[in-house]
């Protein structure tokens, strides 16, 4: 299991956006629900499910809640989750992580929203027990 590090709620400033980066609570579910599916449905290649995904992933042991995040500005602007992946070969298994999936409000894409988030995760790759 991977060892969390504590960062997760911080306040960046971006322009004229005061994001706020923090770990989802579970009254986020049906906003992040939202979000995810109408950030990939204006994407050129479209909705493939990606809510269903992540209701799915929260369901299995390889999910970590602190590893699922939401930006927020007056509202949740972006969402990102990371979960344990294992890569075994014939001599040992190796824990990574994966992103699945990474979503910003269509009405805040190419603002930063997007980056911080990435800035955010990307933290973890570097923890203990963690592929990279």
């Amino acid at each position: 299991m991977l060892q969390m590090m504590d960062f997760i709620n911080r306040n960046y400033i971006k322009g004229m956006i005061n994001l706020k980066i923090k770990t989802i609570e579970e009254k986020d579910f049906i906003t992040v629900k939202n979000l995810i599916t109408d950030a990939f449905t204006h994407d050129e290649h479209g909705y493939s499910g990606e809510a269903e995904l992540v209701a799915e992933i929260r369901k299995t042991k390889e999910y970590i809640p602190e590893l699922e995040v939401v930006a927020e500005d007056e509202g949740i602007l972006g969402y990102g989750l990371l979960s344990e992946v294992y890569l075994n070969n014939d001599q040992q298994q190796y824990t990574g992580l994966v992103l699945a999936p990474i979503a910003v409000n269509p009405d805040s894409q190419k603002s930063g929203v997007g980056k911080l988030l990435m800035n955010e995760l990307e933290k973890y790759f570097g923890a203990p027990g963690v592929l990279h």
